[in-house]
């Protein structure tokens, strides 16, 4: 429980100091929370304040997001009951181009969500501002080391982090069990090579026509196909110091030689193989594949298992090993920022 008030107390204070940040109403301010400033007036002598938010679509984010915007709300008996909160929901193809429509043409935006890159690329074009002076030494060192490094440019904090993640495989222990398969586990427990060998186990097709009922691996976090997930392959097949684990050059920019090296292409033959040789995937983008029992594996972030508690409560336990690799184990890391 000790964790789970830490992140409670923690959200609220991200969402406070976000929105104080965000709205400032009257200079006349006095300190009364660490990092944050707070009105002399009373709710019922402000104006209705309504801050608009572009996020992320994601149901099950936006219940916690209510709940949290709420407490801010009813804080200090009221004292913040007079700003509510917009919401403009975007699928993750459609967030960054949907924040640079709404600067560009002047819409009212006042806090954006955004992976920690696209975060960065709003700092440096002037979409969003530091907010550096709103947080307190104390209060920054409660973010992972690595959410820190990925909001900071120049010295200046552009967002916290609401999550700091790392994909690994999950499976479906009803179905291993059912198949005979005991899944290994640790931080080298399996190759891309054992894992094929398990993922063709568990899969299921009745009636033998080619198209299973249940396939071996969701490898990515469907519908979306990206580097997060289909990068970390080839990286694994390299040594740690290697062109083809850095997967790109020193200089950020440089691809040539590190993207495409012969041990790079060959984790990228071997991951194609998997959906057009070995049928353990599907090439179909199917939302919830895992979750709807249509695979036993999946290779994603811990987000799945508070959408298996939230939307899928009946489904068998599941447990996690760490993902597949070829040389050297890697997982991508990365957090996802508010910025103002």
């Amino acid at each position: 429980m000790k964790n789970l008030r830490t992140f409670t107390v923690l959200a609220v204070l991200v969402v406070g100091t976000l929105f104080l940040a965000a709205y400032a109403p009257t200079p006349a301010f006095e300190a009364s929370l660490p990092g944050v400033v707070i009105p002399a007036a009373s709710a019922q002598d402000q104006e209705p304040v309504v801050l608009t938010y572009i996020k992320l679509a994601d149901e099950l984010e936006a219940q916690a997001l209510d709940v949290l915007v709420e407490e801010f709300r009813a804080q200090n008996d009221g004292e913040f009951s007079y700003v509510t909160v917009e919401y403009n929901a975007l699928p993750f193809a459609d967030l960054m181009t949907g924040i640079q429509t709404s600067v560009a043409t002047g819409q009212p935006v006042d806090i954006i969500q955004a992976d920690a890159p696209n975060l960065l690329n709003f700092a440096v074009d002037g979409v969003i501002q530091p907010q550096t002076a709103s947080w307190t030494e104390e209060e920054l060192s409660r973010f992972a080391p690595q959410s820190l490094d990925e909001a900071t440019i120049a010295g200046e904090f552009y967002g916290p982090a609401m999550r700091q993640s790392c994909s690994v495989m999950w499976y479906n222990t009803e179905m291993t069990a059912a198949a005979g398969v005991d899944v290994p586990e640790g931080i080298d427990a399996l190759t891309y090579e054992d894992a094929l060998a398990i993922w063709e186990q568990v899969i299921v097709d009745e009636n033998g026509d080619g198209v299973p009922e249940v396939y071996g691996v969701e490898l990515g976090q469907n519908p979306y196909w990206g580097d997060y997930e289909y990068r970390v392959p080839a990286r694994t097949a390299g040594a740690p110091d290697s062109p083809t684990y850095a997967g790109v050059g020193p200089d950020g920019i440089v691809f040539d030689g590190f993207f495409n090296t012969p041990e790079a292409i060959e984790a990228y033959q071997f991951i194609q193989d998997l959906y057009m040789e070995h049928n353990v995937a599907t090439a179909e983008p199917v939302p919830n594949s895992f979750l709807a029992q249509s695979a036993a594996f999946y290779i994603s972030p811990a987000r799945v298992v508070g959408v298996r508690n939230d939307q899928f409560p009946d489904m068998p336990e599941i447990r996690a090993t760490n993902a597949p690799y070829f040389v050297t184990p890697l997982c991508h890391t990365g957090s996802w920022h508010y910025g103002i």
